[in-house]
């Protein structure tokens, strides 16, 4: 099985060189590049293509918060992973709209932060438990299937392509062939808009998808 492909973005330098060595110490991942603001994180990450975005949200230049937009839109197949100083409700939240897979705080262990990689590069979401109630409280609608943040559908275009496919029947191999992306790929979108829409489960977001295929 070929090893995790992994990018960082950071603008400490000590913090990626830790990084680096924490993931180069591995067995299943490895560092295939590095950048230290966010206008180099968007030159170098499309030329390298990793398998997951290990980033800040606090950098120069370029917010976490707009490389993350900017990924999502460009390319959805790149995993991406926070790793930041920030724990207030209102970026975490954020960072989750805008298409983040999963968010670890830098005061997280070393085998916290691998695993999240995992899982994240596995096309899984991953957040720590208090985050994970916090960003549900938030973006709950109190169960009438509405979003509090962002307004009604804070959600991409090819997301909406995906919950089309999804009213209507298709599964997940087969929303990736109709739309030619990787089945992974169709489980981060997946994933990404039941965070966005504040659905807990892939059967509320199905229920969702029905009542709105019309309008998409």
């Amino acid at each position: 099985m070929e090893p995790t492909r992994v990018f960082l973005v950071d603008d400490h330098p000590l913090m990626r060189n830790a990084l680096e060595s924490a993931i180069e110490a591995t067995y299943d991942m490895q560092v295939v590049g590095e950048a230290a603001n966010g206008a180099e994180a968007l030159e170098l990450i499309p030329l390298i293509m990793p398998d997951v975005v290990l980033l800040d949200l606090i950098m120069p230049k370029i917010s976490g918060l707009e490389v993350i937009r900017s990924l999502t839109v460009s390319h959805p197949e790149i995993r991406i992973l926070v790793l930041s100083s920030v724990e207030k409700e209102a970026e975490i939240v954020e960072a989750v709209q805008s298409g983040a897979l999963g968010y670890v705080t830098k005061s997280a262990q070393r085998d916290e932060l691998l695993q999240a990689i995992r899982i994240v590069s596995a096309g899984d979401a991953y957040l720590p438990p208090k985050i994970a109630t916090m960003v549900i409280n938030n973006v709950r609608g109190g169960g009438n299937g509405e979003s509090k943040l962002a307004g009604p559908e804070p959600i991409t275009i090819r997301q909406k392509e995906v919950l089309k496919l999804l009213g209507q029947g298709y599964s997940n191999k087969q929303i990736a062939q109709a739309l030619h992306i990787a089945d992974a790929t169709v489980r981060v979108h997946i994933s990404n808009t039941m965070a966005n829409l504040g659905f807990e489960n892939r059967r509320e977001l199905v229920v969702y998808a029905v009542k709105k295929t019309m309008d998409f």
